[in-house]
C-alpha cells in the first residue's frame, strides 16, 4: 500500500494499468485508463509520494505509446516506468518497433525496469530473464544498451531497477555480470555529459 511505502521511506511506487481483458473498444479502454490515472494522481497527492505507471502495451486496443503519453501527461504527479521486457513484448505482439516506442516514451520516464526476453515461449519458460551482455538482438533479445541510451539523454536521473526472475540454474554470478554491465553503461553515459 502507499501508506506502507511512505512508512518505509520509499522514493516512489510503481503500478500499472490492468490488461483490460474483455475491453475491445478504444473509447471504453481510454476512459478506464483515464479514471485509473486520475486515481493514481489523487493517491500520489494524498500520500505525498510519486507514482510511476508502468507501460505494458499488451492491451488489444489501448497499447499505442501516444495514447499512453496523452493520458499520462494530464497528470504531472505521475511518471512513467519503462519496462524493457514489456516494451519488447509490446513490439513483438503488435509489430511495433520498441526503440521508436522508447524514444516517444523517454521524456516521461522516472524509472526503468530491466529484464530481457527473446520470445513468448522463453517468457513462459523462464519469466523475466536477467539482462546480460551476452544477449544478442539476432537471437531475439532487445538491445538493452540502445534502450538505456534512448532514455538517459531525456532523464539521467531515472532510477534503474533490475527486475529478473531467477530461473532454475541461473547463477548469482550471471546476474551480477548483467548488473555490472548496466552500471558501466550508465556510468559511461553520465561521464560523457
Amino acid at each position: 500500500s502507499l501508506e506502507k511505502a511512505v512508512e518505509l521511506g520509499a522514493e516512489f511506487v510503481v503500478t500499472h494499468l490492468n490488461h483490460g481483458e474483455g475491453v475491445n473498444n478504444m473509447a471504453t479502454a481510454r476512459k478506464l485508463a483515464d479514471e485509473a490515472m486520475s486515481r493514481f494522481a489523487e493517491l500520489s497527492r494524498s500520500f505525498k509520494i510519486p507514482v510511476h505507471v508502468e507501460f505494458l502495451g499488451y492491451h488489444s486496443v489501448f497499447h499505442d505509446p501516444e495514447e499512453f503519453i496523452d493520458i499520462l501527461t494530464d497528470y504531472p504527479e505521475l511518471s512513467l516506468c519503462l519496462d524493457s521486457g514489456h516494451l519488447h513484448r509490446h513490439g513483438q505482439i503488435h509489430g511495433i518497433n520498441p526503440y521508436d516506442s522508447a524514444q516517444k516514451l523517454a521524456p516521461l520516464v522516472g524509472s526503468i525496469h530491466l529484464w530481457n526476453i527473446s520470445s513468448h515461449d522463453e517468457y513462459l519458460r523462464r519469466g523475466h530473464v536477467p539482462v546480460h551482455p551476452e544477449h544478442r538482438v539476432e537471437d531475439g533479445y532487445i538491445d538493452i544498451e540502445k534502450i538505456l541510451y534512448t532514455i538517459l539523454p531525456m532523464n539521467l536521473n531515472a532510477t534503474v531497477i533490475f527486475e529478473p526472475s531467477v530461473p532454475k540454474g541461473m547463477t548469482e554470478e550471471y546476474i551480477l555480470e548483467g548488473i555490472e554491465w548496466v552500471g558501466g553503461i550508465v556510468a559511461n553515459y553520465a561521464a560523457s555529459q
